[in-house]
């Protein structure tokens, strides 16, 4: 019963691929895991990409997490299909906020012209 709940829910909102990762560090704080991920989309990771696989097809942003977590964020998005494509920031926000919101360490998902992955880690971004 499970499964066909998930594949329904994959069918229904466009997803190719979803995996949320089993190891690593959980978010600190999902909330303010949120609010970077959306400061992340508009600041950094909107704007067209290029083709996949080309140097501008893939942009990535590390955000440090909750001050005194030792934990960051890494969000990363590529584009998977040819050509060029632009990515708003509620696009953005709403794909990288499924992962944060519906994996307790992290995952990625692709779409149809995307792939996001919102992934916590111990450290701090440079």
């Amino acid at each position: 019963m499970q499964l066909t709940n998930v594949l329904t829910f994959l069918t229904f909102t466009g997803y190719a691929t979803a995996e949320c990762f089993d190891s690593g560090v959980d978010w600190d704080d999902k909330t303010f895991a949120l609010n970077s991920a959306l400061s992340t989309c508009h600041m950094q990771l909107t704007g067209t990409y290029g083709p996949e696989s080309s140097f501008s097809g893939q942009k990535a942003s590390c955000a440090n997490g909750k001050p005194g977590s030792n934990i960051k964020y890494d969000f990363i998005i590529k584009h998977i299909k040819g050509g060029e494509k632009a990515l708003g920031p509620g696009e953005c926000f709403e794909d990288l906020r499924k992962e944060i919101e519906g994996c307790k360490k992290g995952g990625r998902s692709s779409y149809e012209n995307w792939q996001y992955k919102a992934d916590p880690n111990e450290g701090s971004c440079n």
